[in-house]
């Protein structure tokens, strides 16, 4: 039924796989989830390492960094199952019906999208604050809001899609930069007409980078 699918890079992401695997077992599913570490650190292999333990749970690492694209078309041609759920590492689910949710609305040729939120409180780190804030008044869309340009606001942090139409259109490999295999994943769905459901199932993200960092990887 249901291929969770996670690339890691330099963030401990246990908690958040046990929590999906929880989730996932109690709705009694045919369920996987693929943890691809995209040449993190040693210390993050090591975190991670734990992941081989958890029910439902393959972890591979690759020896070299591929990037976002590549990453995420190798964990969708290793998946099994009919139904592809694609997750940010640095992310948390804000309820325990994360899964049973995306569950209720999968549907064939239709992708669906949760969306993204961020926590309530700033960062006590003063120079994560600009990445919190920018987050919260640009990327934490309610659905009302998402649903009038629906391909404009989809982002792949956190998204539903049938296997069998992922791998017919996939992720552009020959990008370089960060964050822009959403615009154009976005545009491609709207350019073969394949609608996007739009629902209120948000992925918190807690992967919050300094805002040098922040800067550094979105200006060209």
């Amino acid at each position: 039924m249901l291929s969770i699918l996670i690339p890691i890079y330099n963030f401990e992401v246990v908690d958040f796989v046990k929590d999906l695997s929880t989730q996932a077992s109690l709705c009694k599913i045919d369920f996987e989830i693929l943890c691809f570490d995209d040449a993190s650190t040693a210390e993050f292999k090591s975190k991670n390492s734990k992941l081989a333990t958890i029910q439902g749970v393959v972890y591979n690492e690759l020896s070299q960094n591929v990037g976002r694209s590549k990453i995420r078309n190798l964990l969708a041609d290793k998946a099994k199952y009919e139904y592809l759920l694609f997750l940010d590492c640095d992310s948390k689910t804000n309820t325990n019906e994360f899964i049973k949710k995306y569950i209720n609305h999968a549907k064939p040729n239709v992708v669906t999208y949760g969306g993204r939120n961020y926590e309530i409180n700033p960062p006590k780190e003063s120079e994560k604050y600009f990445r919190w804030w920018y987050g919260v008044k640009r990327e934490t869309i309610t659905v009302n809001d998402r649903v009038k340009q629906p391909y404009h606001s989809f982002m792949t942090n956190n998204f539903l899609i049938p296997k069998a139409l992922f791998l017919s259109i996939k992720l552009n490999e020959e990008l370089n930069g960060y964050g822009h295999e959403d615009t154009l994943l976005g545009l491609e769905l709207k350019i073969k007409q394949i609608p996007i459901l739009h629902i209120d199932n948000p992925l918190c993200h807690i992967g919050l980078e300094s805002v040098d960092e922040f800067l550094r990887k979105t200006t060209f």
